[in-house]
């Protein structure tokens, strides 16, 4: 279900708090809801708690076809061209540079590169294997961090994106750390899916 319409994110699995009264009976609450949005469990929690802000990170994934890896300068089709070990390899080498807390001021819009809160924690950023559906080869990129910015996940895996094609080189994400504007291009909003709310 769309968490954000504006920002084109969707949740696969997400955490609200509410009051509710004290018997409850989720077959209920499930009658009255959609058949795509389903209540899965229940937890009391204490009075003032905020599942939104209390939460220890967050996990995203991103489903993309591999052709977007294809160089940019070549014609491939989508059903035939497949994901070779080196380019993937490089994928997860590429994703590392995102780990650990960085200035993500270049990530986001109306952000200033000495504003504190531009510092973000990556805890994993990783591609998993290839997988084929209707002919077509699609990866997951998957990411867990402490949180995340407005764009913030679409404009890594643009940057990613640009570099395997052939359209920027690697040192741009270094660059994009430090005090000075980058461009970043931003992926589509389509395939970007909140999948874990973590509270550890």
């Amino acid at each position: 279900m769309p968490t954000n319409a504006k920002r084109r994110v969707s949740a696969a699995r997400q955490v609200v708090s509410l009051k509710l009264k004290e018997n409850i009976d989720l077959n209920q609450i499930n009658a009255e809801l959609p058949e795509v949005i389903r209540v899965f469990n229940y937890k009391r929690v204490t009075k003032g708690f905020n599942s939104k802000s209390q939460c220890d990170g967050r996990s995203y994934i991103y489903l993309i076809p591999t052709v977007a890896f294809a160089p940019h300068d070549k014609e491939v089709s989508q059903k035939d061209f497949r994901l070779d070990d080196e380019t993937f390899t490089k994928i997860n080498t590429i994703l590392e540079n995102y780990l650990g807390t960085k200035n993500f001021h270049n990530y986001t819009s109306k952000k200033k590169h000495n504003d504190p809160s531009a510092n973000r924690y990556m805890k994993s950023f990783v591609c998993e294997k290839p997988f084929i559906r209707k002919e077509v080869e699609f990866a997951i990129l998957k990411v867990h961090g402490q949180s995340f910015m407005l764009h913030q996940i679409r404009k890594m895996v643009g940057c990613l994106l640009a570099i395997i094609r052939g359209l920027a080189t690697e040192d741009i994400i270094k660059e994009s750390f430090k005090s000075d504007k980058v461009i970043i291009p931003r992926a589509p909003g389509l395939g970007l899916v909140l999948e874990y709310v973590h509270y550890d």
